[in-house]
């Protein structure tokens, strides 16, 4: 072929004249510049593309990046709560426990009184029978003593005066001086650390104290009582000095 393609414009060939060196040398520097134009063309849009997808990746990046963030601080949030609700529950279950501590512990205390009560009642029923059999037993020997003092009274003369403000207790003959049977002789007597006192002796006697000695050895009142009353006797036999009845001499010595 006498004519050889000529280089034109991108995409176009035409008939090169093969002899002409410095127009081959043309269209190849033509080629070349409309090459790097393409190729810097095709390079701006790659990279333009390039650019815009690595714009949207760190969009996304970025919106993932924020929305990983944001359930973190929910993550966070949701357990900062839950560990206030678990505290709150551990609060609540000592409370619990410790209302069941002392639900327990005042059940017990209750059951405990209950019994304590049920035990007090019985020894206040037990109390209350001992109490009546007593009373019934004082009653009889109340009674047994009014005879007796009733007896001593018409018989002997013989009474008892409670004095409550002094705690003793006056015992008083009468019937004893025939001339004026209404004439008392009485002593006072009361108790001091388990012994016997006397005082108040009207009218006094000889060999009291011995008197008061031998009760506080025998702690027989009885047998003083009567020991008093023949005391009295002789004590008024002696302040007389008259002659005396044999029935009272004979009185006096029993």
């Amino acid at each position: 072929m006498a004519d050889k393609l000529r280089l034109g414009g991108v995409g176009s060939y035409q008939p090169l004249d093969m002899d002409d060196k410095s127009s081959l040398d043309r269209e190849v520097s033509s080629f070349c510049r409309n090459l790097e134009a393409i190729k810097g063309k095709m390079i701006d849009e790659w990279a333009l593309s390039q650019q815009e997808a690595n714009i949207d990746s760190m969009k996304e990046s970025k919106e993932t990046f924020f929305f990983g963030i944001d359930e973190i601080i929910k993550a966070k949030k949701n357990i900062a709560d839950q560990n206030v609700r678990a505290v709150e529950m551990k609060e609540l279950v000592e409370k619990v426990n410790t209302l069941d501590g002392d639900k327990a512990a005042m059940e017990s205390e209750v059951a405990e009184k209950q019994i304590k009560i049920q035990e007090e009642n019985s020894k206040l029923e037990a109390d209350y029978k001992d109490l009546e059999a007593l009373e019934k037993v004082t009653v009889a020997k109340k009674e047994k003593v009014d005879k007796a003092l009733s007896f001593f009274k018409e018989r002997l003369g013989l009474r008892f005066d409670v004095v409550k403000s002094e705690e003793q207790v006056k015992v008083i003959f009468d019937r004893i001086d025939v001339n004026n049977l209404e004439r008392e002789f009485s002593f006072d007597t009361k108790i001091v650390n388990s012994k016997y006192i006397i005082s108040n002796c009207e009218p006094p006697i000889n060999q009291l104290d011995v008197y008061v000695e031998m009760l506080n050895k025998s702690n027989d009142f009885g047998r003083f009582v009567l020991t008093m009353r023949k005391a009295f006797k002789r004590a008024l036999i002696a302040e007389s000095g008259q002659n005396v009845a044999p029935n009272m001499l004979a009185t006096v010595t029993t």
